[in-house]
């Protein structure tokens, strides 16, 4: 990819969907919210984090290597039942239910308030603190 300079925000979202996304390589802003990377998978995080010389690449991708959670995943799957509200969606939450301790059937707001078997706190919480330790991490 050739080198870009970045002035502003348009710019740094160009050369991450450039990036990316090599089929929208002939576009420019403005960019939709579909054509935007999708920010919470890590490895689209610390490709866009290489490919911009990004200093501080080492630190953030030991953080985001944690194999103590799937935050990063599972919460995505939870925020799309609850922003669509659909059967798909739903059937992708039963799938995680046994994952995390709960019976079949448990509606996806239990889930989330539930505790997993062994866990002091609800699987929500547990995720808050994974989620922090990975900001810490990259401190």
């Amino acid at each position: 990819m050739p080198s870009i300079t970045v002035k502003n925000t348009d710019d740094a979202l160009t050369a991450a969907i450039h990036h990316t996304k090599p089929k929208l390589r002939s576009k420019s802003a403005p960019w939709s919210d579909l054509d935007e990377p999708t920010w919470r998978k890590p490895d689209v995080l610390l490709a866009i984090l290489s490919m911009a010389g990004a200093t501080n690449l080492q630190t953030v991708s030991a953080a985001l290597s944690s194999p103590q959670t799937d935050v990063f995943k599972d919460l995505a799957v939870f925020r799309n039942h609850y922003a669509h509200k659909n059967l798909d969606t739903a059937l992708r939450c039963r799938k995680l239910y046994i994952k995390y301790g709960q019976p079949r059937g448990t509606r996806p707001t239990m889930v989330l308030l539930g505790r997993q078997p062994q866990r002091p706190q609800s699987l929500l919480y547990d995720w808050i603190d994974d989620i922090e330790n990975v900001v810490t991490l990259m401190d």
